[in-house]
């Protein structure tokens, strides 16, 4: 009987203690809102700074030269294909994203007068009209995001320093960090630390795979079924690919637009292209190249990526999969091991 009342009362322990722990999380959110965006970078530059260090090790392994010399090694490297790619598909990419900036808004009001033809589409439209949902804004902000060049590219090399710097010398930046837990603490944080760094590296290799592969299958899709504008739209696929779950759907939605708008049927053509790579993807590819990768549960995915959408909006998207894969090893190594003594 004792042991009962000592089991309820641990479980009630403990449902508090993670009820307050996500209160605390929320509350820090909120707090922290306005400076959200130079915690996102900065998280960020530790990701850019995780794969970097990931490639470092890999050539020090088989050769053993200096971190530094791999480290530029490895920089001149991605500057070099960056380049090579610039040079080769780089005019024809910029030519079809100015000319997909030119359209969307168009073809977006093309779509909608299409919609209102039909009674379905009709009724959908209303729908959407009765929720609020800000079609027209959407349109904007995404010509406003493709738009911004400049400010693009200041935040990859801000991104892109941090990172550096992090791979450069790594131990001091941790073991700094490690001064401010209590001595006793640091060794298991360290081991933490590990662990995290190398889940997050496994799911960043695993997800530059499938963007290339995406970005790969549905170029050619699209050019077996000569849809206008296929470069552009198979690069947006293959980059929004980088977020599990909404970045697929977000990479139809221009590809829609634009087909809808010129010829009806392809937007069909269209759909079975994103089935078909959806599939691939989701079965064949991700399985292959996530097998080492931390596990996240699709519902907790999604939801993480929507608080993190209204927190910090594109960039908060874009790094919401892999805080929740930090999170979710934190949580295990020092919740459910740790305090709850559970190493299943």
């Amino acid at each position: 009987m004792n042991n009962n009342h000592h089991n309820h009362r641990s479980n009630a322990e403990r449902f508090w203690m993670v009820l307050g722990v996500l209160v605390a999380m929320l509350g820090a959110i909120y707090v922290l809102r306005p400076l959200g965006f130079i915690a996102f970078m900065i998280f960020a530059g530790i990701l850019a700074g995780i794969l970097l260090d990931g490639i470092v090790e890999l050539i020090r392994k088989h050769i053993h030269f200096p971190r530094v010399l791999a480290l530029l090694l490895t920089v001149v490297a991605f500057l070099i294909l960056a380049a090579l790619g610039s040079w080769l598909i780089g005019p024809n990419i910029i030519d079809q994203a100015l000319q997909l900036l030119d359209r969307v808004p168009e073809a977006a009001k093309r779509t909608k007068s299409i919609l209102l033809n039909y009674n379905w589409g009709d009724e959908i439209w209303q729908n959407l009209t009765r929720t609020n949902f800000p079609a027209g804004e959407v349109v904007d902000r995404l010509t406003l995001a493709f738009s911004s060049t400049l400010g693009v590219i200041g935040n990859m090399l801000v991104i892109f320093f941090i990172g550096f710097y992090l791979a450069l010398k790594p131990s001091v930046y941790i073991n700094g960090f490690l001064k401010l837990i209590p001595p006793g603490k640091r060794e298991r944080i360290r081991t933490v630390f590990s662990h995290t760094g190398s889940s997050l590296r496994a799911w960043l290799l695993a997800r530059l795979i499938s963007m290339i592969v995406v970005g790969i299958l549905s170029l050619i899709g699209y050019l077996i079924l000569d849809i206008q504008l296929a470069l552009a739209l198979a690069v947006i696929a293959g980059l929004l690919s980088f977020i599990p779950y909404l970045g697929p759907v977000l990479a139809l939605i221009p590809a829609l637009i634009v087909t809808v708008a010129e010829e009806p049927i392809k937007a069909l053509y269209v759909l079975i292209v994103y089935s078909i790579v959806q599939v691939l993807e989701s079965y064949l590819i991700t399985p292959l190249v996530e097998q080492h990768a931390t596990s996240v549960p699709a519902a907790f995915l999604i939801t993480v990526q929507i608080v993190m959408a209204v927190v910090g909006g594109l960039m908060g998207i874009l790094i919401a999969t892999p805080l929740a894969v930090a999170g979710i090893v934190a949580i295990r190594m020092l919740y459910v091991e740790d305090v709850l003594h559970d190493s299943a």
